[in-house]
């Protein structure tokens, strides 16, 4: 008879806790969804017991999301785990002649897969400051006309990106 009291009560405190937790995150929600800064947002929050695979909270976890800033600190934390602090994308701008390429007076882009080139974002990566800066250095060395430009833009074969 003993036993059966404990068990009883052991099943009851679980479903108070468990309940608990639910009523918890129900209100936190409730709570930040009434601060002024969430007046234009959708939150989402879906929580599972990983013992029993139960749902212990699920508010809008059908509703697709943008990706949220979180999401951002994530990526980053772990492009800096896997390519290290002081990890810097590099990508060549070279002239065939200089690589002994016979005749081939082409430019050569050697990539290395660099996220910003090209972006509006940094002034330094947008298309037309790159190509004042090669038409520039074309016009130092004496060059006025190009046959072509190659793209060879590939990573290393220790490639720190994960597949999938």
């Amino acid at each position: 008879m003993k036993w059966i009291v404990i068990t009883l009560l052991s099943c009851i405190c679980s479903v108070a806790v468990a309940q608990k937790i639910d009523a918890s995150l129900a209100a936190a929600i409730t709570n930040m969804e009434k601060d002024v800064q969430f007046t234009h947002a959708i939150l989402s929050l879906y929580v599972v017991d990983t013992k029993t695979g139960k749902i212990v909270f699920d508010k809008n976890a059908q509703v697709g999301l943008a990706p949220a800033s979180c999401q951002k600190v994530v990526t980053s934390v772990s492009a800096f785990e896997m390519l290290g602090k002081d990890y810097k994308y590099k990508t060549s701008f070279l002239y065939g002649k200089e690589l002994h390429l016979y005749d081939l007076n082409h430019i050569l882009i050697l990539g290395s897969g660099d996220p910003t080139l090209g972006s509006w974002r940094y002034k330094s990566t947008i298309d037309t400051f790159i190509f004042s800066k090669i038409y520039n250095q074309l016009k130092k060395l004496g060059i006025a006309k190009i046959g072509g430009i190659l793209i060879l833009n590939f990573l290393s074969d220790n490639n720190p990106v994960p597949d999938g």
